[in-house]
């Protein structure tokens, strides 16, 4: 086990890596349909504007999924599922490594506060804007969960 999929199991990302964010919104929604939507992998691009394409065959700690967001491919692997409070994972590109994690908040009836925090290294980070384009993505992905769950 590397070093990215210890912190991720702990619900960590890497404070150390050169691009990292965190991001947070309440969604009018009861946990548990907002934790079967940010696990529901197979589904991402049916809410996830970002995301074009998923594999999946398990949703399980060490299960390895692959997908694409924003033309960038990547193999991820499940490293923590908390439920319904906590779900991460590392993925990997040919230029990039990263570490993703969600954890959820029952704030009230039917309200859940959603933070998405990741950190990402590799050559890639130094060649583009990536934290503004993470930044952005991570907003993104909130907003569309958000849409997704308050229809």
């Amino acid at each position: 086990m590397d070093k990215l999929e210890s912190l991720a199991q702990e619900g960590k990302i890497n404070e150390e890596a050169s691009v990292k964010d965190k991001q947070s919104i309440i969604v009018h929604a009861a946990v548990e349909d907002v934790w079967k939507k940010v696990i529901g992998i197979d589904q991402w691009s049916n809410w996830n504007q970002q995301v074009s394409q998923t594999k999946v065959t398990a949703i399980e700690e060490g299960a390895v999924f692959t997908w694409t967001i924003n033309n960038d491919h990547f193999t991820s692997k499940i490293t923590l599922l908390e439920r319904p409070t906590t779900f991460s994972f590392v993925s990997r590109s040919s230029l990039l490594k990263m570490v993703t994690l969600f954890t959820l908040d029952e704030v009230g009836e039917q309200q859940t506060a959603v933070i998405i925090e990741g950190s990402m290294q590799g050559l890639k980070t130094i060649f583009t804007h990536k934290h503004r384009k993470t930044h952005k993505s991570f907003l993104q992905w909130l907003e569309d969960l958000q849409k997704a769950l308050e229809r």
